[in-house]
């Protein structure tokens, strides 16, 4: 008798546990979107952010300043106004070998705005640029075209950020 009432306590508990699993299975897929749509909102809460400071001189100016460090060509070239004195090509493989050094120590490079200054369409936005030989200050002028701003590319803008 003992053994018949431990087969009906052991078919009890898996009975138990059955339930309990079909709950959990019932669970996952509610719990996986619930994931899914907070990453989404999550990402668009960046994005949208994001793309407003791009609206900004500071935020142009930084992430034209970042472009120009790190050799990011398109970015250095869309977020810029300027003649082109040689072929984008041209333009774009020396900046990626001027800023080959900084892709490498990325991490002890810093970059600031320190001040913004705006005049109708234009602005003129101080950056500080820390490397691990020292610290500079660029002063980047800025034009407001079509609604966006952009940076002048121009031979003091490049000097002071090392870009091609």
């Amino acid at each position: 008798m003992a053994r018949a009432d431990l087969e009906a306590r052991y078919a009890e508990l898996e009975a138990a546990a059955e339930a309990t699993r079909r709950a959990r299975l019932r669970r996952q897929p509610l719990i996986l979107i619930a994931l899914t749509a907070a990453l989404v909102i999550g990402t668009g809460l960046v994005a949208s952010v994001d793309l407003r400071r791009l609206q900004t001189p500071q935020g142009v100016a930084l992430r034209w300043t970042q472009a120009a460090v790190f050799g990011d060509c398109g970015d250095y070239l869309h977020y810029s106004t300027g003649p082109l004195d040689r072929p984008r090509s041209d333009v774009c493989r020396s900046l990626r070998v001027a800023t080959e050094d900084a892709r490498k120590h990325n991490a002890e490079i810093g970059l600031r705005v320190t001040s913004v200054t705006t005049h109708g369409a234009s602005a003129v936005v101080v950056m500080r640029i820390s490397r691990k030989d020292g610290t500079r200050t660029a002063q980047l002028d800025l034009r407001r075209a079509g609604g966006r701003w952009r940076v002048v590319r121009d031979a003091a803008s490049c000097a002071a950020v090392s870009c091609a």
